[in-house]
């Protein structure tokens, strides 16, 4: 076991040539957890329509980076739980997770209940970030991550017309 203290982020103050770094580190048991993306599945017309209410903005915290491609869609749930010197360690019991999305305009996150949800890109490009808020009695903890939707598969091509030319002799 590591004697190095946690990694957390602090606050940090840069004056030019001098760079205040300013940590709080809370005792006893701090638990972090890691969301697991499924496989990426392809999506429906149903899938894309933007879902209320799970929205919150991003608070520049990122845990995790995926790309998806605009037409398909993802589950997120609970996976990995590590203590405040990152060792893996047991799930608290009865732990509940709550998903938002800070751009509802490019990814409809669905809960799907059992700690898990689905995120369907949308069909624009851009950056979403995903938020998980879990709870248990006596504790809390947070895991963030951020979807990239990037082009999908060909689908469709657009012809291109040249110039017109004459097919009859002008006389």
């Amino acid at each position: 076991m590591s004697d190095a203290p946690p990694r957390l982020e602090g606050k940090v103050t840069d004056y030019g040539g001098l760079v205040r770094v300013e940590q709080w580190f809370v005792k006893g048991r701090q638990l972090r957890v890691v969301l697991r993306v499924g496989a990426p599945r392809k999506t429906t017309a149903a899938d894309r329509i933007p879902t209320p209410g799970a929205y919150r903005p991003h608070d520049g915290r990122t845990d995790w980076i995926m790309d998806i491609k605009a037409d398909k869609k993802v589950t997120v749930g609970l996976g990995v739980w590590r203590d405040e010197v990152e060792n893996e360690t047991t799930p608290p019991v009865d732990a509940l997770a709550v998903y938002t999305v800070d751009r509802p305009d490019l990814i409809a996150l669905t809960d799907l209940g059992g700690n898990t949800a689905e995120a369907a890109a949308l069909g624009p490009l851009g950056v979403a970030n995903i938020h998980g808020e879990i709870t248990w009695p006596g504790g809390a903890s947070t895991s963030d991550g951020q979807l990239v939707v990037v082009p999908g598969d060909a689908a469709r091509v657009e012809m291109v017309f040249g110039e017109p030319e004459e097919v009859t002799p002008d006389v």
